[in-house]
């Protein structure tokens, strides 16, 4: 799938499907095959980290509000802005950018294998190997435009939002553990602060922040002046919308993998069938294809805005590609667990995470973004959250180190 992500397309800026299709072409991310493994992951410790997942997605409303807000002030997106502003730092932090493009590429590989393994009952080197033809064809028969994936991500948000009502419907999961999981913040085992980190990896996605600035550059270099304040507001509102939507069906994928006892992808596919019905478990794999097609889809978009001006080393959509789906099949071919293979590379988006957020919080400091009361409560919300990130870096880090 090969996607222009700075190409506004001909429709006119006036019109609201042009900022509805950005908003949930960043809001797709937010659901990808990680999400779904790190949110059944945290179901080791029932409905307690439901929190987690919703304050993850607060910040991550709030780092994208950022991400537009600058754009629009400056008509610059953050790889850009990046490279001019710190040409010989920006050398060492473009090969972590690359990195969080190759864990994204990782994650959804994964998840469309497992997919399919699941939904076509088929061994997992089948499955692999159909995962590869997939994302090979999607590269030959490519030059899918902005505007399409964009209502390929729409259409799909919609899709999971339904799979996952759907579900949640059928299994009726009690209420009461759910708001208490939800409005009151615990770590009710040792490994689930642990858990929290993969959670906010897992959520806040570096490579979203730099898509959504690419995209809403785009549109404003295309809108005449008169027209930027009307685009930059319905950009917030849709942002809030789509991310609002995305974090609800990352809850109900932890609801449903503690109503069915999963704590895995594989064993809440199996799970579903006698409890809700085969038909609801075929549900959940095709949703789980689904949303690592579309995640693919963003990915791409944004290696091609962080690689498209400024960086020292040029890769290729192919390159990419190959630095992700080459040692991502030979560690599932050897016998890594999927699960594995997703939480891991979650953490490591949570580790890159302030080499993004900081910069961007820099940058908006320096005056980029208009200094109203809604700017100045954004920034200092944003900068909590790139605290509370580092936070949890460094917990990660010091765990890792004595496991």
């Amino acid at each position: 799938m090969l996607v222009n992500a700075r190409s506004p397309g001909q429709k006119t800026l006036r019109s609201p499907v042009v900022t509805i299709g950005a908003a949930f072409a960043v809001g797709i991310g937010y659901m990808d095959p990680g999400n779904w493994a790190t949110d059944l992951d945290a179901t080791r410790y029932g409905t307690t980290l439901l929190w987690a997942v919703l304050l993850s997605g607060a910040g991550a409303v709030l780092l994208q509000l950022l991400v537009v807000r600058y754009a629009a002030s400056s008509g610059e997106d953050l790889a850009r802005a990046i490279a001019r502003t710190w040409p010989r730092p920006a050398a060492w932090l473009w090969p972590l950018y690359t990195v969080a493009i190759v864990a994204t590429e990782v994650a959804e590989f994964t998840g469309v294998v497992v997919g399919i393994e699941l939904v076509a009952r088929v061994p997992l080197s089948t499955a692999i190997a159909a995962g590869i033809a997939l994302f090979i064809a999607m590269l030959l028969f490519g030059g899918v435009t902005m505007r399409r994936f964009e209502r390929f991500a729409i259409v799909t948000t919609a899709f999971l939002a339904a799979a996952y009502a759907i579900d949640c419907a059928l299994l009726r999961p009690a209420a009461g553990p759910i708001v208490a999981g939800a409005l009151v913040p615990s770590l009710a085992g040792p490994g689930a602060l642990l858990a929290v980190v993969g959670i906010v990896g897992a959520t806040i996605m570096p490579h979203n922040l730099f898509l959504h600035g690419g995209l809403v550059a785009s549109r404003f270099g295309a809108a005449p002046p008169v027209e930027r304040p009307g685009v930059e507001r319905r950009a917030v509102r849709y942002t809030v919308i789509a991310l609002a939507i995305a974090t609800a069906i990352n809850a109900a994928i932890l609801i449903v993998g503690d109503a069915v006892g999963a704590r895995t992808v594989e064993s809440a596919f199996a799970t579903l069938a006698p409890v809700a019905g085969a038909g609801s478990a075929l549900l959940f794999g095709i949703a789980l294809i689904a949303a690592g097609l579309a995640a693919t889809g963003s990915g791409v978009c944004a290696g091609d805005v962080i690689f498209h001006d400024g960086a020292p080393m040029r890769l290729t959509l192919v390159q990419r590609r190959a630095l992700a789906l080459v040692p991502a099949a030979a560690l599932l071919a050897f016998g890594v667990s999927p699960t594995a293979l997703l939480v891991g590379s979650q953490v490591a988006l949570a580790l890159i995470l302030p080499a993004v957020v900081v910069p961007l919080i820099t940058l908006v400091v320096r005056g980029t973004v208009r200094r109203t009361r809604g700017g100045l409560l954004l920034l200092a919300s944003s900068s909590t959250v790139v605290v509370a990130a580092m936070v949890c870096d460094g917990v990660l880090i010091t765990s890792l180190l004595h496991a």
